[in-house]
């Protein structure tokens, strides 16, 4: 399976890449997402990875602007603070991938890599926000994606869910000493 990530390129890949957002988080998760997926339209980037012709994932990124992080607008996390010294933070609003393609290391490493490149152009001291339900982190740390935890979490969104940060560059560095197939995939050419 050879997977291609990078933003929607047409109208008819936006709408499937709104299908899928709508299809996972609201229909299958009922989480109360419209806010993420409809309110950053002028300070985002979505990743698409495609199989073909097909989305099998989305990653939603969320630059630092004036309407402030979605992380900062949570109910749920009010004391989370992003440091206002910061020089670029950035959220990882959404990541789903569809059931179809669910179990697929690829399309996840894949969205990540993407994500990787994108902000590396843009700054590669970044530190990425998210709010994490506890099976995707503990599934972020087996690939070696070290989120550290805010605080100790709470039941949010239906899951226990932890407000968590990544610095880029540490990432980065962690998964080179760690987990050296992983980087070279991010890094290099080589496949997984």
């Amino acid at each position: 399976m050879k997977i291609v990530v990078r933003q929607p390129q047409n109208e008819d890949e936006r709408l499937q890449m709104k299908k899928l957002l709508y299809e996972v988080c609201i229909n299958e998760k009922d989480w109360p997402a419209e806010k993420v997926i409809e309110g950053y339209k002028e300070s985002e980037i979505d990743l698409i990875a495609l199989n073909g012709n097909e989305i099998a994932g989305v990653l939603k990124i969320v630059f630092d602007s004036p309407k402030g992080l979605p992380i900062t607008k949570s109910d749920a996390f009010p004391e989370v603070d992003i440091h206002s010294n910061e020089a670029f933070p950035v959220e990882i609003a959404l990541t789903v991938i569809d059931k179809r393609y669910r179990g697929k290391t690829t399309i996840l490493l894949s969205l990540f890599k993407g994500m990787h490149q994108t902000l590396k152009a843009r700054n590669p001291s970044t530190n990425m926000y998210a709010i994490l339900e506890r099976e995707i982190y503990n599934l972020y740390h087996f690939y070696g994606f070290k989120f550290e935890k805010l605080n100790e979490g709470k039941h949010y969104w239906n899951g226990w869910s932890y407000p968590c940060v990544l610095n880029l560059e540490e990432g980065m560095e962690y998964l080179k000493m760690n987990k050296l197939r992983i980087y070279e995939f991010f890094v290099g050419g080589s496949d997984l």
